[in-house]
Order: C-alpha cells, then sequence, then structure tokens
C-alpha cells in the first residue's frame, strides 16, 4: 500500500445501520478497553511491545516532516522577497528616469533601464510566480499530504499495539490461573486467544508495512525534493537571464568610450557652470558692498547756503 492509500481500522464500520450500530458500541469498547490500558501501563511496569528500528524510523520521518514544514515556508518567503525585488527595481528605474525630463545625454540608458525592471515586473514575475507555485509549493504540499496518510497510519498502529499487548497480557494471566476443570475458563482463554491473534495480526503487519515506508522516506527523503530542486535552479535562472540579457546591452553602451566621454563633458561642464554662478555672485555681492561703504559728497560751491546771506 502507498502512502496516499487508506486503510480502513478496526474501530471504523461501514454497513448497514444495524451493523454501524454495533460498530458505535465496538468503538465505545475499545476506546475503554485502549484507555484503560494505557493507564495501567503509565502507572505500573508492563511488558510492553517495543519495535527500536520503528521508533527510530519515526523519529527521522517526524524531523523530515519538520524540515518540509520549515521549507514551505521559507519558499513562500522568497517569492514574496523575489516579488519585493521586482517593484524596488521597477520603483527605483522609474524614479531615475524622473530625473530625465529634459533629453539629456543618457535619457535613452535610463529609458532601456525602466524598460528591462518593467519587464521583470510585469510578466516575468508573474511568470516566476506561477512556476514556484505549480513547480515547488504544490509538489511539496502533496508530499506533505502523503505525510499526512502516514501520521494517520501511524496513530492506527499505536491503537494496534495497544490491543495487541491487551489481550497478550490478558491471555498470560488467564493461562496462569486456568484450572483444567473450569469450562468457563477453558471458552474464555479461547475467545482471548482468536482476539489475541487477530490484534497481533493487525498489528505485524501494520508495524511491517510502516517501517518498510519509514524506511523508504529515510533512505530516499532527497528524492522528493529533486524536482522541486530543479525548478527553484531554472526560476532562478529564467529571472537573472532575463535581466541580464537586456542589462548587458545597457552596459555596452555605459562603458562605450562615447558615452563615458558624454558623461565626463557633462559633469565638467555642471561643476563649471555652477562655479561660474558662484563667482559671478560673488563680484556682485563685493560690488554691491563697495557702493554702500563709499561717503557721500559734499555741497557745491555757490550752494544756496552762501546765497541765503546776501
Amino acid at each position: 500500500r502507498g502512502m496516499s492509500d487508506s486503510e480502513p481500522d478496526d474501530d471504523q464500520s461501514t454497513g448497514t445501520p444495524g451493523q454501524e450500530h454495533k460498530g458505535f458500541f465496538y468503538k465505545v469498547k475499545a476506546f475503554k478497553r485502549r484507555t484503560l490500558h494505557s493507564v495501567k501501563k503509565a502507572t505500573t511496569k508492563l511488558d510492553e511491545t517495543k519495535d527500536e528500528e520503528y521508533i527510530e524510523l519515526h523519529k527521522r520521518f517526524s524531523d523530515i516532516d519538520a524540515r518540509l514544514d520549515k521549507l514551505i515556508k521559507t519558499v513562500k518567503e522568497y517569492i514574496k522577497a523575489q516579488n519585493a525585488f521586482c517593484q524596488a527595481g521597477s520603483n527605483l528605474a522609474n524614479d531615475l528616469l524622473e530625473f530625465y525630463d529634459k533629453d539629456p545625454p543618457l535619457k535613452n540608458v535610463a529609458v532601456m533601464f525602466k524598460d528591462v525592471h518593467d519587464q521583470l515586473n510585469g510578466s516575468m514575475r508573474q511568470a516566476l510566480n506561477d512556476k514556484w507555485e505549480g513547480e515547488v509549493v504544490l509538489p511539496i504540499k502533496k508530499v506533505m499530504d502523503k505525510f499526512e496518510d502516514v501520521k494517520s497510519d501511524h496513530l492506527r498502529r499505536e491503537r494496534y499495539v495497544l490491543d495487541f499487548d491487551h489481550y497478550r497480557l490478558k491471555h498470560k494471566s488467564l493461562e496462569a490461573t486456568l484450572k483444567k476443570d473450569d469450562a468457563k475458563a477453558q471458552e474464555k482463554l479461547k475467545e482471548t486467544e482468536g482476539k489475541l491473534k487477530a490484534a497481533s495480526l493487525k498489528y505485524h503487519s501494520m508495524n511491517e508495512r510502516l517501517t518498510s515506508e519509514l524506511k523508504t522516506v529515510d533512505e530516499h527523503k532527497a528524492t522528493i525534493m529533486h524536482e522541486q530542486l530543479m525548478a527553484a535552479v531554472i526560476a532562478q535562472h529564467q529571472l537573472f537571464a532575463k535581466g541580464m540579457i537586456e542589462l548587458d546591452k545597457l552596459k555596452k553602451i555605459v562603458h562605450d568610450p562615447k558615452t563615458e566621454q558624454q558623461v565626463k563633458d557633462q559633469k565638467e561642464l555642471y561643476h563649471r557652470l555652477i562655479q561660474q554662478a558662484r563667482t559671478a555672485s560673488a563680484i556682485s555681492g563685493v560690488a554691491s558692498a563697495a557702493a554702500s561703504s563709499a561717503p557721500s559728497p559734499g555741497p557745491p560751491a555757490g550752494s544756496s547756503d552762501d546765497e541765503d546771506h546776501h
């Protein structure tokens, strides 16, 4: 049986209403029996059935299950970060382009840079999200769903081992106290022996199958990640390859000697104009200061003051 298959439990009833009614009482009886045995096991020292190999394999299985849970959270965080990266790149390119509204040199580079990030943040981003979800997240979830079946089988095995130990100890106790002339006790022993055989068959069958499955999972845990790893590599390659193809074109432009000379000339022009503006401002300031500090001229000869005395 595969991990995704299901197997009816001993206390799962199907059939007619009468059979279901009988099954309900069996469930109650089985629950009571298992609970009492568990309490007895916890309070006294009983001869328990233990499979050390299974215990170790189940421990490893639980560790792998925890890794799957951690991995799917990490993948979702990566998708979120990838989306944020694409959006931030688009914002960066747009903000840079806003400085090139007067058609200066390198405006074509700013436009192309924005086009690259618009592509990454648009159709490319959606295509990558679909790839991550369809080829990485979904397959991991399918594995986790199969692991849920294994967990259910493990719980069923736990119930089976309780039944097996209960009837094994009960059979041992009845054998120890059996009186040859006690027909009722003989019948009880025979009945218990039949239940013990049925419980033993269920437990050992389930234990053998689960042990084999857990061993396979442990030995081939990498196998369940092969396709997801390959999809992750391809998804990242698509993102970076698309960006690099377009950015390589831009790199050739910005490293072209003519472009570098344009940038150098524009930078020198900018600083020269700033310096000229500062020099002109300084000269204007000196002239204004000199004008305000010069002494006022005296009254001319033959002014009105002289005339008033005549």
